[in-house]
């Protein structure tokens, strides 16, 4: 229940009962997208967590429509649905769960919206290069040969890591258990705050994976960068700890 309300005060915002009436009244069982769109949902919601997760996946779809009708801009991007799957976990059996999810998620999409490179590509290039740049001299410092190795694929590199972990907040990478404990981090911080956390983040996992990955791979570029960016990570809580450090 603290999480809950902590939140929809956090990301829906003071008037919570005003944008109930308003998703109630025009948004829900609101669908109307292509049949693209509509099976690259049905397609993902099963890989999502790879099925952990208990919440109903009908309200997960349905949610996803909903905004992909009601935001044709944004539509749907693959990896949404962790984004929905998360929110419908905090608020599920709640008596607002489907508003309340949809207005989180609104307001989610809106704060990773310079991580959608579909958005505004002028504004994904200067982030990217701007805070991959950041977190590159920082991984320098204390792994060099992994600096090395990153940056003869650096565009592979700075691309992925903006789209498959700070925007999707580290969701494919941390363990569904705990998941929820990363994101009531980030959730406590303020929005010009997060992408000095999304580095710091990613500093402490890619520092504590990268000598076992480097050896490996032998110090192959591609193979390197993938399996860094594929990794599963545990103990959130200290993560969380030694990020705090760094902030």
């Amino acid at each position: 229940m603290h999480r809950q309300k902590i939140w929809r005060n956090r990301l829906i915002g003071k008037d919570i009962a005003y944008k109930r009436s308003v998703y109630y009244k025009y948004i829900q069982n609101r669908i109307d997208v292509s049949e693209s769109t509509l099976q690259t949902i049905i397609a993902d919601i099963p890989r999502t967590f790879s099925g952990k997760t208990k919440v109903d996946s009908a309200y997960v779809q349905n949610l996803l429509l909903e905004y992909a009708t009601v935001q044709s801009g944004d539509s749907y991007l693959q990896g949404f649905s962790y984004f929905m799957v998360i929110l419908c976990t905090v608020f599920d059996k709640t008596e607002h769960m489907q508003a309340d999810a949809f207005w989180c998620f609104s307001k989610l999409v809106g704060i990773i919206r310079p991580m959608m490179p579909d958005f505004n590509c002028g504004w994904f290039e200067w982030n990217k290069t701007f805070w991959i740049n950041s977190l590159i001299k920082k991984i320098g410092k204390e792994r060099p040969l992994l600096e090395a190795i990153i940056c003869e694929e650096m565009e592979i590199f700075s691309s992925l890591i903006l789209v498959k972990w700070y925007m999707l907040w580290f969701s494919q990478n941390i363990v569904y258990e705990e998941v929820v404990e990363l994101w009531d981090f980030l959730l406590s911080l303020s929005e010009d705050k997060l992408m000095h956390a999304y580095n710091s983040i990613a500093l402490v996992i890619i520092s504590q994976a990268a000598g076992d990955i480097v050896y490996k791979n032998d110090g192959q570029a591609v193979p390197v960068i993938y399996q860094l960016l594929d990794l599963k990570v545990t103990n959130v809580q200290n993560l969380i700890k030694l990020v705090k450090k760094k902030l």
